[in-house]
C-alpha cells in the first residue's frame, strides 16, 4: 500500500466577482441572467474562464499538481488553494 501527503503550496483568490463586468461596467450595474439548469439559488457569480486558467497556470508554476476550490458568499467569488501530492511510502 502507498501513503500520500498533499503540500500546501499556494491560495488565490478571486472575489467581489459581482462588483465586475459583465454585473457592472463602471458605475452602470447590468442584468445577467444565469441558466437555470442546475443553478437555481446559486448565489455565486460565474468567472471568466480565461482568468480562472491563468491563475490555475500560475499555480502550476509554483509546483502545485492539485487544487481545491471553495467559495465565499459574502465577497462573492472564489478561493483556489493549490497543493502538490508527494508519495510519501
Amino acid at each position: 500500500m502507498k501513503t500520500f501527503q498533499e503540500k500546501f503550496i499556494v491560495e488565490e483568490s478571486k472575489t467581489d466577482l459581482d462588483l465586475e463586468f459583465p454585473y457592472y461596467e463602471g458605475d452602470n450595474s447590468n442584468k445577467v441572467i444565469i441558466p437555470d439548469l442546475y443553478l437555481d439559488g446559486l448565489e455565486i457569480p460565474s468567472m471568466d474562464l480565461d482568468e480562472a486558467i491563468l491563475i490555475l497556470e500560475a499555480m502550476k508554476a509554483k509546483g502545485a499538481n492539485r487544487v481545491y476550490f471553495s467559495y465565499h458568499i459574502d465577497h462573492q467569488g472564489y478561493y483556489f488553494y493549490g497543493t502538490k501530492l508527494e508519495q510519501v511510502k
